[in-house]
């Protein structure tokens, strides 16, 4: 903070451009540091207000093509500040949105673009949302991805906005989702965009293009792996939306299965959830699951063993319990002793579900004399957490 002080100190104004560059170069040399909250609100007013004023000299020479390389670094200084100190930033927001609602030279767009994404988290929405809408349209333009995030993002946080225009605004996502031409990185970008309107007004909007933008979606699964983690958390936050269509789609089933990574493994969760809501699949889910429940790997063990509770729960059920395909006394022992990754993974099940045994589990994560890993820590508290309120109640 000291070498900011001092620049403050001899500050008079910007002469050119070499001197401006040279506060962006301070400014964030003083950002990467740990910041008390004093230091922040004076470092916040010296930099935006006065005396160095840098949202008025974004104002003025966002146009100038000396100062586009500089704008940007300024930008994406700014950008910075917003994510980690966004509540310093409060009595700026309003200034900040104006400035970066103007700022359209290519360049300058997407970081200009990134702050207005940081601002719609905590303050009004930027009033030029039909701008934003008929520019994320163009087939032209690049920042198609920003634009996505913004939009989704706006209405998100301020579902009231496109109220009365849900429907156009999904479908312009739909039609820039539809282009082969989109990149993948920006296609992610869209569609996380899109997860933020499905968040706020997804059961309002018609079937049919519900129905399209699963499509779009099970297309970027299979061929888009830029795609992937954002299509498995818009499966797994919103499935429900197209359940009977997910429903039927086993090779999409399948191919998050063949993914094996963790989010594919929620998304398969919450899709076998909405299945086993349906007694006319109880039969097709069973098979489905059974040939995982042994599987090696324990994050894929789980998925499947989470579906057999659910189902040898139900009335009427025939189907085997899920104990018949884990040992529990053996993952006692173990949790006693030298735990392995895998036997943490299937401990924290048996614990969230509260399953005969799993007393004696937590029984045994709380005597071990010696800690786990902080990961492994932090999955079984979540797993106590998440546990029936008679074992939560036990462990205390």
């Amino acid at each position: 903070m000291e070498i900011w002080e001092k620049f403050i100190d001899a500050y008079t104004s910007f002469k050119d451009i070499s001197s401006f560059k040279k506060t962006i170069s301070y400014a964030r040399i003083v950002l990467a540091n740990d910041l008390t909250d004093f230091e922040l609100d004076w470092f916040v007013s010296s930099l935006l207000h006065q005396p160095v004023n840098l949202l008025d000299t974004l104002q003025k020479k966002r146009g100038d093509s000396v100062w586009i390389e500089s704008i940007v670094d300024a930008l994406t200084l700014l950008a910075n500040l917003l994510q980690t100190h966004h509540n310093g930033l409060h009595h700026y927001y309003h200034q900040i949105v104006q400035v970066c609602s103007i700022v359209s030279d290519g360049a300058c767009r997407t970081p200009a673009l990134t702050c207005l994404l940081h601002t719609s988290h905590h303050s009004a929405a930027p009033a030029n949302l039909q701008h934003l809408l008929a520019e994320f349209e163009c087939p032209r333009v690049s920042s198609r991805g920003p634009l996505g995030l913004l939009i989704g993002s706006i209405c998100r946080s301020w579902p009231q906005v496109i109220e009365e225009q849900r429907e156009r605004v999904w479908r312009i996502f739909l039609q820039v989702l539809e282009d082969e031409q989109l990149s993948g990185t920006a296609r992610a970008a869209v569609l996380e965009g899109a997860g933020g309107i499905l968040s706020a007004c997804g059961p309002e909007l018609p079937t049919a293009d519900l129905l399209g933008f699963y499509n779009l979606l099970r297309t970027a699964v299979f061929f888009h792996p830029r795609c992937h983690t954002v299509c498995m958390r818009i499966l797994r936050c919103h499935v429900s939306l197209f359940c009977e269509r997910a429903s039927e789609d086993t090779m999409l089933r399948m191919r998050l299965w063949e993914l094996g990574v963790e989010p594919a493994y929620r998304a398969l969760s919450a899709i076998y959830h909405q299945m086993a809501r349906n007694p006319q699949l109880y039969t097709t889910l069973a098979a489905e699951v059974l040939k995982y429940a042994v599987a090696s790997q324990a994050a894929a063990r789980v998925v499947a063993l989470r579906v057999l509770h659910e189902l040898h729960t139900l009335p009427d059920s025939n189907l085997p319990s899920p104990l018949c395909y884990i040992h529990v006394p053996k993952l006692e022992f173990n949790l006693r002793g030298d735990v392995q990754n895998d036997d943490v993974v299937l401990i924290a099940w048996c614990i969230e579900t509260g399953v005969s045994g799993a007393s004696e589990l937590v029984s045994a994560w709380i005597e071990r004399n010696t800690p786990l890993l902080s990961s492994r820590e932090k999955h079984l508290a979540r797993a106590v957490l998440a546990a029936p309120y008679s074992l939560r109640k036990a462990s205390r």
